[in-house]
């Protein structure tokens, strides 16, 4: 069977074994840490990982090993232990777990060459797309909180493949992801949403903690400030906290005195302008309270190890699918700046600069979030193309009478938000904007879908056009009630596509949108007699965006149509398709969804 379909971005993803720039483990409000007076001791696999022998394996762990301990900021060290003592596999994997569990020094790093024990631990298909899991082990009270006595490591050898430098850099930067979990790093958001950019030196901005794993530029450090930050308030060098500030305050609802946790609070670094910069540092507000028991930080957050400077904060949601210290509620607001005059009914798009003093706390930042319009209304449309030549307006109906507020967002394809406006319909009411993908995220040509949410009825559409190619395309949205749960016009478990060339030079586009629960899809092409010539499977999990690029490139001059199948027959899918040659705009592909 011949593979036709294939992705132009590809995510693979980290995971600790519990868990954005705060420690993974705390209990009843204090935070664990290893004794960084004496170095960490760990044993290795005798194993192979996928196509690194063990020695080759090795040098990779001690050049992650290096990214931790070289920072004059923190107190970090690594001691080789030697070896675990055979190559831990399905086979031995109950021994192996028997000592894990019961000696509270041994602190193992596993070498899983074939990705099976990720499944074992995971599920089936879980070697696809996780490239390890780590964390503490073992811990103990002491005078001065709790200390950290064994951590572990798995990594996936099915994901690990040598290549060129790039390929070593992004395996490197896996086992260092992993590494920072064993020292109680848990996963970051910070500036999650520039790695879908089209810009590889926007990554460098991206933490190594991030939960995606994203290629950067060669040569690379390996840490970003937030990474610093975390790991050096975690083990400070003598003098951090004398050189570093500290923000803290209070997440609440719109009555100014109601917590909120499980929200993302984000340290911008401002310019000389006062104009936000893409250095990020995060904090997670009641991170002190992820296991429930320190009810009056409820809405607390903290955010050590910041460069004397200008700061303003930003309070957003985290996205569900991640897995986070604090696994919050959705945000019942927009998100939202802080600003001095902070209300539940600011203008949460204005921000108030901070200004971080080394070795001082700048406290009482509290925000309150906006109580904001009841969205009940979702359109959906997903933007099925890359190219900065085409133009993109965005048109907007209110099917109502009466006056509707409508929030636009912006997501890239793994779901974190880009950019967010907003506008207001008189009744029966149409708005135009031009430029859509610039207006919303400052660049054209980016991938991703928009999320169009109203307080009453709407429909919206984009009209695509490219140079020189005449009259433009209609890309039409796929319109929900959420109150309801009937699905979405447009929108289902299963359609099919067909095709209405079998031109060789003409390229299909696709865009898939999961708007439920992570689930399996089929895509499927059959001929004009039914018969299936290609087919994959795809994990897309809950608001992710798929993007299928040229996907008849396999087998040219052939007639058929596409079949699309959900594994769960509740899915709600958004498919939409598009036709082109080079800037040459051919039409929009819009699907049939069946019963």
């Amino acid at each position: 069977m011949r593979q036709l379909l294939r992705l132009s971005l590809l995510f693979l993803v980290w995971t600790a074994e519990s868990s954005a720039g705060v420690p993974l483990l705390i209990s009843h409000g204090h935070v664990a840490r290893w004794d960084s007076q004496r170095p960490i001791r760990y044993k290795v696999d005798e194993g192979k990982l996928g196509s690194f022998d063990n020695a080759s394996a090795l040098q990779l762990l001690n050049s992650a090993l290096s990214v931790w301990q070289s920072l004059p900021t923190s107190r970090v060290a690594f001691v080789n232990a030697g070896s675990i003592g055979y190559d831990v596999n399905l086979s031995s994997w109950n021994s192996f777990q028997a000592q894990n569990e019961s000696d509270p020094n041994f602190s193992p790093i596993v070498f899983d060459n074939d990705g099976s024990l990720v499944e074992l631990y995971y599920g089936t298909g879980a070697s696809n797309v996780i490239l390890g899991f780590a964390g503490p082990k073992h811990t103990r009270e002491n005078a001065s909180g709790i200390e950290i006595t064994s951590g572990w490591a798995v990594l996936n050898g099915k994901l690990a493949q040598q290549g060129g430098a790039d390929q070593q850099q992004l395996f490197r930067d896996t086992l260092a992801h992993e590494l920072g979990h064993f020292l109680n790093l848990s996963h970051s958001p910070a500036n999650l949403a520039l790695g879908q950019d089209n810009d590889l030196a926007n990554n460098l901005h991206i933490p190594i903690m991030s939960p995606v794993a994203w290629q950067r530029p060669q040569g690379w450090s390996g840490l970003t400030g937030d990474d610093i930050a975390i790991i050096s308030s975690l083990y400070p060098e003598s003098g951090f906290a004398e050189t570093t500030g500290t923000v803290s305050g209070q997440v609440t609802l719109s009555d100014g005195s109601t917590p909120f946790k499980g929200a993302h609070v984000a340290a911008i670094r401002l310019d000389g302008n006062q104009q936000l910069t893409r250095q990020v540092y995060s904090g997670i507000s009641g991170f002190l309270d992820g296991d429930g028991t320190q009810p009056e930080r409820k809405g607390y957050f903290e955010i050590s190890g910041l460069p004397p400077g200008q700061y303003t904060l930003l309070v957003e949601g985290l996205e569900s699918r991640w897995a986070w210290v604090v696994p919050g509620p959705d945000l019942p607001a927009p998100a939202d700046f802080f600003n001095t005059d902070e209300s539940g009914s600011d203008d949460v798009t204005r921000f108030s600069p901070i200004t971080v003093v080394a070795g001082q706390v700048a406290s009482n930042l509290d925000v309150a979030l906006n109580t904001g319009p009841v969205y009940r209304y979702l359109s959906i449309l997903p933007l099925s193309h890359d190219r900065e030549q085409w133009t993109s307006t965005l048109g907007i109906n209110n099917l109502s009478k009466r006056a509707s507020r409508v929030s636009i967002e912006f997501h890239y394809p793994d779901g974190t938000l880009g950019g967010l406006s907003s506008v207001t319909l008189a009744g029966s009411a149409l708005s135009l904007r031009h430029g859509v993908n610039r207006w919303l995220t400052g660049r054209a040509g980016t991938l991703g879908y928009l999320v169009l949410r109203s307080t009453h009825p709407t429909t919206a559409w984009i009209s695509l056009a490219a140079p020189n190619t005449g009259d433009p395309q209609i890309l039409n949205s796929a319109d929900l009630d959420t109150n309801s749960k009937a699905a979405a016009p447009g929108a289902g478990s299963k359609m099919i596509l067909p095709f209405t060339t079998k031109l060789e030079e003409w390229q299909t586009d696709l865009s898939l949108l999961n708007l439920g629960a992570t689930t399996i899809v089929k895509v499927s092409f059959l001929g004009e007699n039914g018969i299936m010539l290609a087919e994959n499977n795809y994990a897309v999990a809950k608001n992710q965006m798929v993007y299928l690029q040229d996907i008849v490139a396999a087998i040219p001059n052939v007639y058929g149509y596409l079949s699309i199948e959900a594994a769960d027959d509740n899915a709600q899918l958004v498919v939409r398709g598009l036709l082109a040659k080079g800037n040459q705009f051919g039409g929009v592909l819009n699907p049939i969804a069946l019963p």
